[in-house]
């Protein structure tokens, strides 16, 4: 994922997900900033090892949401800000989870091109924790406070 957002812009990212990632991945089998399992970054197609070290963890975070929006997102009808929030959403609730609550959100009725009806889908199946992470997402990628 070719990040076109400043630096600033990509470091709030960044320290919202490792935020989250510590809780739900435990500081015993992730590390770095990224919070990446070491066995899950150095397998294709992210194939990054020594991720102790800063850069090499960073580039995997990048290379695994490039990943997740190109392989599960690429045909999904989103703008590109959706795309990007439920790329984000992703290493948290998983991809193929966050698909499932697509459907469930148009079962239910709502229209899935935006995150904001998606929200009460994955409310229901994953829980509040990846809805309310998105939402910090938000506030710094956009409210940039």
């Amino acid at each position: 994922m070719k990040n076109k957002q400043n630096p600033e812009s990509r470091g709030r990212i960044f320290r919202s997900w490792f935020n989250v990632l510590v809780l739900a991945c435990g500081l015993a089998a992730c590390g770095g900033v990224m919070q990446v399992m070491p066995t899950s970054a150095a397998n294709l197609p992210i194939g990054i090892s020594d991720v102790a070290k800063l850069e090499p963890n960073i580039n995997v975070g990048i290379k695994l949401l490039k990943y997740i929006r190109d392989d599960y997102f690429r045909d999904d009808s989103m703008d590109p800000l959706n795309k990007t929030l439920i790329t984000l959403a992703a290493p948290n609730a998983g991809p193929a989870r966050l698909k499932q609550c697509r459907r469930l959100a148009a079962d239910m009725g709502f229209q899935t091109c935006g995150s904001t009806n998606v929200e009460y889908a994955v409310t229901k199946k994953v829980g509040r924790e990846t809805v309310s992470y998105v939402s910090s997402i938000y506030k710094y990628y956009v409210g940039g406070s």
